[in-house]
């Protein structure tokens, strides 16, 4: 297929959803938008393959290399499409549905990681803060002893000067 036609293909697809290639009315109309009239006999081609259910059939495929030799023999069998050509639409629709949800899957384990840091970055910060807090309170209590502690020794010392001025 033509190059820019699958440049045009990938923004379709990035912008309104993979979905748009299941439902061949849906992509006609948009086709129609996005090439501008031009590429009659790929958007002609691809329209024929969604009716005949290939990107659905990629899409749910597990196993990509039969599920190719499957849709290669209907396009060519119940459409009349030239196997070189079957084969040029099938790579053209596994690279940009398979690429899509691989960048989907890559997105979301950015996203989750991305989130895992700010949690763990958080959690870090409450835990110094609770540290702090606590070595705050030992030296108010540490604090508090020693002010007791020397209290006491001046009360001693107090008692000790009256005592020995008595006699």
């Amino acid at each position: 297929m033509n190059p820019e036609f699958i440049t045009i293909l990938k923004k379709l697809v990035t912008e309104q959803g993979k979905e748009v290639l299941f439902n061949s009315a849906k992509c006609k109309a948009f086709l129609a938008d996005y090439t501008h009239g031009e590429f009659k006999k790929e958007s002609r081609l691809l329209i024929q393959t969604i009716e005949a259910g290939v990107p659905k059939a990629i899409d749910v495929s597990d196993n990509l290399s039969q599920c190719k030799q499957q849709q290669i023999r209907v396009l060519r069998e119940e459409f009349f499409i030239a196997e070189e050509v079957a084969e040029n639409i099938m790579d053209t629709l596994v690279l940009i549905l398979k690429k899509t949800e691989e960048q989907t899957t890559l997105s979301m384990q950015n996203k989750t990681t991305s989130s895992y840091e700010t949690n763990k970055q958080i959690l870090s910060n409450m835990v110094k803060e609770e540290y702090q807090q606590h070595q705050n309170t030992l030296f108010e209590e540490r604090d508090n002893s020693i002010n007791d502690r020397m209290m006491l020794i001046i009360l001693k010392i107090a008692i000790i000067i009256s005592v020995v001025g008595v006699f």
